[in-house]
């Protein structure tokens, strides 16, 4: 799916504020290399021509970074730690990965995985708010007009949308972390009645999914890094893979990546607390 195809929900609405004493956020341009910056220039141009990004005056600019994804594509994302360190923080709740699959059903036995496409860019900036995602490239400069990848407060703007979005079928048809949605049933019937009802919601809040990272009427999906199915939850592959490959750590920063990833899986290994207290203790 396309940038221009995806949706702008206006059941809410980004707003940045500050601490007070706060002063404009305004750094130099990272150093990038010709292609890089050829890269950069397109995507920027992109943005542009479809409305997430606009021209600026703000005097804030935070400077960006480019790299690959897995799939090979590029991706630009805005250093915004510095406007994140004087940003009020908001208070509102994120799912809690532990209830939210304790609410699975013993008889459920398919499954739907639902994906929004770039869901943080579906939700709009208060105006002002987009001065202060102003950016700068060693080329040209921007703000966003939608809610950008980076901001602190992100993640809990997005997580009260949903609730909103999906409170009418909340739970009892489907469950949802971020923008990642899971829709499980005992019969093929149930679940294409609880898909439907699913979709008119998202649908009424004018947001769109990326059917290239959906599965449907499954009897095991991946969700969360995990695998649902009839027998219930178990470790996903993908995550297993990562962290069969890890390297051994050999700094405290390595060793609490190490930590925080082996950590996610902590529900599968008994007396998990006492086998990791000796790395723990190293840091």
């Amino acid at each position: 799916m396309s940038l221009e195809e995806i949706g702008h929900a206006d059941l809410v609405q980004m707003d940045i504020k500050e601490l007070p004493g706060s002063k404009p956020v305004s750094r130099k341009p990272y150093p990038a290399s010709n292609a890089e910056r050829e890269r950069i220039k397109k995507i920027v141009n992109e943005w542009k021509q479809l409305g997430i990004v606009t021209d600026t005056d703000s005097a804030y600019a935070s400077p960006v970074l480019i790299f690959k994804k897995n799939n090979g594509e590029d991706r630009l994302v805005v250093d915004y730690r510095k406007l994140n360190l004087q940003t009020e923080k908001m208070s509102f709740p994120l799912p809690n990965i532990e209830d939210h699959l304790n609410q699975l059903r013993s008889e459920n036995k398919l499954f739907i995985v639902l994906d929004l496409a770039h869901g943080y860019l579906q939700v709009p900036l208060s105006k002002e708010a987009r001065q202060k995602t102003a950016f700068v490239t060693p080329d040209d400069t921007g703000e966003f007009t939608r809610m950008s990848f980076g901001l602190s407060n992100a993640p809990f703007y997005f997580s009260k949308l949903m609730k909103k979005v999906l409170e009418p079928v909340r739970n009892n048809v489907v469950l949802h972390y971020l923008d990642d949605i899971l829709i499980a049933a005992s019969t093929w019937q149930i679940l294409l009645q609880r898909l439907k009802l699913v979709l008119d919601c998202l649908r009424k809040a004018r947001l769109t999914i990326k059917l290239q990272k959906c599965s449907f009427f499954l009897d095991k999906v991946t969700y969360l890094g995990l695998e649902i199915s009839s027998k219930g939850v178990s470790p996903g592959k993908f995550k297993l893979a990562a962290i069969e490959k890890y390297p051994v750590p050999k700094t405290v920063h390595q060793l609490r990546r190490f930590l925080g990833l082996v950590s996610f899986f902590r529900r599968f290994v008994p007396k998990f607390v006492w086998i990791a207290q000796p790395l723990n203790n190293l840091h």
